[in-house]
């Protein structure tokens, strides 16, 4: 079961916020695959169960998009 205690929800919005700026985005937003690379990342961190909701989540703050989004030509 997720941790939904106040802890739980500040280390999700710091996982959040490091990842989708600064030194965190850095490390995956130049790569050939970003998304695939944010997921490998948060994999140290997270569940299996809600590694690629975390990272679609990160990829939208980061980037302004769901990951895939662009290529497929959807717009919001």
């Amino acid at each position: 079961m997720p941790n939904v205690t106040p802890e739980g929800q500040a280390g999700a919005a710091r996982l959040k916020l490091y990842w989708s700026q600064g030194k965190g985005k850095a490390l995956w937003i130049g790569s050939p695959h970003p998304y695939a690379t944010l997921v490998d990342l948060l994999r140290k961190y997270v569940s299996e169960r809600v590694v690629h909701g975390l990272a679609a989540n990160i990829f939208r703050e980061a980037t302004g998009e769901f990951p895939g989004q662009r290529a497929k030509g959807q717009r919001l």
